[in-house]
C-alpha cells in the first residue's frame, strides 16, 4: 500500500517540525480507530482488495490480519515515507473514517483508458524451424509441428536426430530445442503473460451462441468435434479474425506440456472479404489501441468434452470463454461457447457499445457455422441454437473465475537442466 519514494531536495519537502506533526496526526487518528476496527480496515482496504482474491482464497490468520491492523507496521511505513504529501490517500481515509457515519465515501479511482496487462507478442517475431544433426552426419530441418508418434518411432530406429544438437537457428544462442532457452520466442514470451481479471471494467457481459448438429446420416463423433474444438481448426474460413495456436513441439522440454496458447489477430482493412471492409475498418482503428493480436490460455478437460479459454495481459476484454460438445436428446450434439467477460480499459469499454457486440457475436455464430458445415459434409443437418448476449448488472464477480483457478492445473516454471537423453 504504501511506497517508498525517492529522496526529495530539501526545497522541495516541509519542514521538520510539521513533518513529525503531520506523523502525530496520523498515529491519533490510527488510534481512534482501533476501537472500530472493522470499519475502518474496511476503508483502509476496500479497493486495493476488491479484486485480488474470493473471500473463500483468505486463510484464517490474513481474515485476522485484516480485521486487526498492524499499528507498529502502519507507523513504520509513515516513518520511511519521505514525501509525506503522496500519502493524502491514507489521510483522506482516516478523514473519512473518523467522519459521521453520513458523510460520502472515497470514490473509486477511475478505470484507465487503455488496456492493461502484459503486451502480446508481436506477430513479426521470426519462428524458425529447428535443425539438428542425425547420427549418419547429416544436418537437417525437423518440421516443429511433427507428429509425436513419428517422432518416437524414428527414435526407436535410431534415425531421430541427436538430442543435443537439435535447436532453432537465432534463438537462444544455440540452446537445445528441449531446454526453456531453446523454446520457440512467441511461446517463451507467453508463459510470462499472466490473467487479466483485475483490469475489467464496466458491467458484466454473458453471452450464449450454439448449434446443434443432427447426426442422422453422419459420420461425426462427439470426438471427432472435441478434436477440432482443441485446435480451433475450422476458426479461419470466411471469418473476420483469424486464430493461431502456439503450443509445445514434441522436440520441447517436458517442462511446458500443458502450456496451450491462441493468439487472435482481428483481420483489418485489406484482409477481411468482400461485404466484410467496414468491419476491416473497425479492426483497423481498435488495433490502434489493442495491438494487432490478442492472447488467450487455453485449458482441456477431455473427459467432458470441455474447453476453457482466459484472457491474459493487455487482451481487449478481461475474463473467460468455454466451448464444450454435449449430446442432446434423441442423439444430436451440440456445440457450444459461452462467455463471462468485461472490457480491459475505457475505450474497449466504449467501443463494446459502438460496433464490438456486434463483431464478438460475428466471429463466433460464423466459427460454429464451420464447424456445422464440416461437420454435415457427408450426411446431416446442422442448426443454431438461439444466441444471448447482455450486460448483467446483477453479476459483479466472473461467474467462470472459479472455474478458471481450479483449471491452472499446470505447474509453474522452474528452473532445469539440459536433458540430454530425449
Amino acid at each position: 500500500m504504501f511506497r517508498k519514494q525517492h529522496q526529495q531536495p530539501s526545497s522541495h519537502r516541509p519542514p521538520t517540525a510539521f513533518e513529525s506533526l503531520e506523523q502525530r496526526c496520523l498515529m491519533t487518528g490510527l488510534g481512534e480507530l482501533a476501537g472500530h476496527s472493522s470499519h475502518a480496515s474496511a476503508e483502509l482496504s476496500g479497493s486495493d482488495q476488491e479484486t485480488a482474491q474470493a473471500p473463500g482464497d483468505l486463510s484464517p490468520a490474513a481474515q485476522n490480519d485484516m480485521d486487526n491492523p498492524d499499528i507498529t507496521a502502519i507507523q513504520q511505513a509513515i516513518e520511511e515515507t519521505h514525501n509525506w504529501r503522496t500519502e493524502s490517500r491514507l489521510i483522506c481515509t482516516l478523514a473519512q473514517a473518523a467522519a459521521p457515519s453520513g458523510s460520502q465515501t472515497t470514490p473509486r479511482p477511475r478505470d484507465p483508458l487503455l488496456p492493461q496487462g502484459d503486451p502480446t507478442p508481436s506477430r513479426h517475431l521470426p519462428r524458425p524451424s529447428p535443425i539438428g544433426a542425425f547420427r549418419d552426419g547429416s544436418v537437417k530441418t525437423i518440421h516443429p509441428d511433427i507428429d509425436p508418434r513419428v517422432l518416437q518411432l524414428l527414435r526407436e530406429g535410431g534415425r531421430a536426430p541427436i538430442p543435443w544438437t537439435t535447436h532453432r537457428p537465432g534463438v537462444g544462442y544455440g540452446a537445445p530445442t528441449n531446454t526453456l532457452g531453446g523454446l520457440d520466442t512467441t511461446l517463451r514470451l507467453m508463459l510470462e503473460m499472466q490473467p487479466n481479471w483485475e483490469h475489467g471494467t464496466g458491467q458484466m457481459m454473458h453471452s450464449y451462441h450454439g448449434i446443434r448438429i443432427e447426426t442422422a446420416g453422419g459420420r461425426t463423433s462427439q470426438q471427432q468435434l472435441f478434436t477440432w474444438l482443441m485446435d480451433f481448426r475450422h476458426f479461419n474460413h470466411n471469418n473476420i479474425a483469424h486464430a493461431r495456436m502456439v503450443q509445445p513441439s514434441p522436440l520441447d522440454t517436458h517442462l511446458v506440456n500443458g502450456h496451450r496458447y491462441v493468439l487472435f489477430h482481428p483481420l483489418q482493412v485489406g484482409e477481411t472479404s468482400a461485404g466484410d471492409e467496414l468491419v476491416g475498418i473497425l479492426n483497423s482503428i481498435q488495433a490502434t489501441v489493442n495491438g494487432s493480436q490478442v492472447a488467450i490460455r487455453l485449458f482441456a478437460d477431455p473427459a467432458n468434452s470441455y474447453l476453457m479459454g482466459i484472457t491474459l495481459g493487455d487482451h481487449m476484454l478481461a475474463g473467460a470463454r468455454t466451448w464444450r460438445v454435449r449430446p442432446l436428446p434423441g442423439g444430436d450434439l451440440a456445440v457450444e461457447t459461452e462467455a463471462w467477460v468485461q472490457r480491459n480499459g475505457q475505450l474497449n469499454n466504449i467501443a463494446m457499445q459502438y460496433g464490438g457486440r456486434h463483431a464478438m457475436t460475428t466471429v463466433w455464430t460464423r466459427y460454429l457455422s464451420n464447424i456445422g458445415d464440416a461437420a454435415t459434409r457427408d450426411g446431416g443437418n446442422w442448426r443454431p441454437i438461439r444466441s444471448y448476449v447482455g450486460y448483467r448488472s446483477d453479476v459483479t464477480r466472473n461467474p467462470f473465475r472459479l472455474r478458471a483457478v481450479r483449471h491452472q492445473w499446470t505447474p509453474p516454471l522452474r528452473p532445469e537442466s539440459p536433458n540430454h537423453s530425449q
